[in-house]
């Protein structure tokens, strides 16, 4: 598939989008068609792969990662982390529960955090502070809720 292909279907998708009063996902989608200017003749998979090294700032080498210890992510808090979010469901009362337990844990430094956003989200956070990155996953769990129901009632009729 050429961007050229994605990027239409994104701005198609963006008049929705804003008719559900998704203006995060808006944004994130307009941020992300305007990348792909200038790239409509590359494949999906070769935008990606440009896009990851101008991210790693690297040529395209993967980034080095750290298989643990003091400075490297501790990969089972993340995973223990995630899955209480994600196991909250629906239910306000248990997220903001497992959220609370995310941010009053020791081991949760910034990076894990990060890595917890972004893993719950499936974005990458915008924020670099713990309670706006905090305040992000409590976001986006109540759009997707928002969404939920909204599809929901569409499905209906």
């Amino acid at each position: 598939m050429k961007v050229k292909a994605l990027k239409s279907g994104l701005e198609k998708l963006v008049p929705v989008l804003e008719e559900w009063d998704a203006k995060k996902a808006v944004q994130d989608f307009e941020k992300l068609i305007a990348l792909m200017d200038g790239h409509e003749h590359m494949t999906v998979d070769a935008f990606c792969k440009k896009a990851r090294a101008g991210l790693e700032g690297k040529s395209g080498a993967p980034a080095k990662r750290s298989s643990g210890g003091a400075s490297g992510l501790r990969q089972a808090v993340v995973e223990d982390h995630v899955q209480s979010l994600k196991a909250s469901g629906n239910s306000e009362a248990d997220f903001i529960t497992a959220l609370k337990s995310v941010g009053a844990d020791k081991q949760v430094r910034l990076k894990e955090l990060k890595a917890i956003a972004q893993e719950f989200m499936g974005l990458v956070p915008l924020s670099s502070k713990k309670q706006d990155l905090l305040d992000e996953i409590r976001t986006k769990w109540a759009q997707d809720l928002r969404t939920a129901h909204k599809f929901k009632i569409l499905s209906q009729w």
